[in-house]
């Protein structure tokens, strides 16, 4: 069963990654704590401490790349509260068109460190219904690049393409309401997102931890067998 064959009252009961590293835990929950205070700001905005958080936060779940932390901390306070006023301050981004949401990427990208990825990311904490994140996981899940999620380009089109994806996919979920009439829910594109992110990780840690069960020396008789993991999409 993929996840377009579901219902979107089953997409939002998938099981979630709950396994994290004290570090990794750390940061979700102080991304957690914050996120939903942006908004009620006047006008909503990141401070430069919150941006420097959302990049840990980042780089805790995905590659690690300490130059970009260092590029984060070139920008000052008062560029990072401008940068995003101006970025959340498009009306309608709420709904995640995407002119609206390339528009206002295009303006968090002026900060120094911060790139397609890294904007999405912000985007999708403030408003995580439509907005999805750029996320290795959904990428290579979804689109396949080759050479998996080393061949990712993280540019514009590379997240149209994503977005786009996860549009079809959502709308696909979306059709499949009438399978649970109880229900008005409909999914957006960062829901989607969400749901592949922790699916892709679960399955991920399921077989890190098969692996390490099944560790041992190795002999003559032992037959190598590479297993493709499962497109959930």
């Amino acid at each position: 069963m993929t996840i377009r064959s579901f219902t979107p009252a089953q997409l939002r009961a998938l099981p979630r990654q709950a396994d994290f590293s004290p570090s990794q835990q750390a940061l979700l929950s102080a991304v957690t704590k914050f996120a939903p205070q942006i908004l009620s700001r006047l006008p909503p905005s990141i401070t430069l401490p919150e941006l420097q958080t959302i990049m840990d936060y980042k780089l805790a779940f995905g590659q690690n790349r300490p130059m970009l932390r260092a590029m984060i901390r070139k920008n000052t306070d008062a560029q990072v509260r401008d940068c995003s006023q101006r970025a959340l301050a498009l009306p309608e981004l709420e709904l995640g068109s995407w002119d609206c949401v390339k528009e206002s990427m295009d303006i968090l990208c002026e900060l120094k460190g911060v790139g397609p990825a890294t904007a999405s990311l912000i985007l999708s904490l403030v408003y995580p219904e439509n907005i999805p994140f750029f996320s290795d996981e959904a990428t290579a899940d979804v689109l396949s690049p080759a050479g998996g999620r080393k061949g990712i380009k993280y540019t514009m089109k590379t997240y149209k393409e994503l977005f786009d994806a996860l549009g079809d996919i959502a709308s696909s979920v979306n059709s499949n309401k009438e399978q649970d009439a109880a229900s008005e829910d409909t999914v957006g594109r960062g829901a989607v997102e969400r749901a592949i992110w922790n699916t892709v990780r679960l399955q991920e840690n399921g077989e890190g931890q098969s692996k390490r069960k099944a560790k041992r020396p190795r002999t003559d008789d032992d037959v190598a067998v590479t297993k493709k993991r499962k497109r959930i999409t």
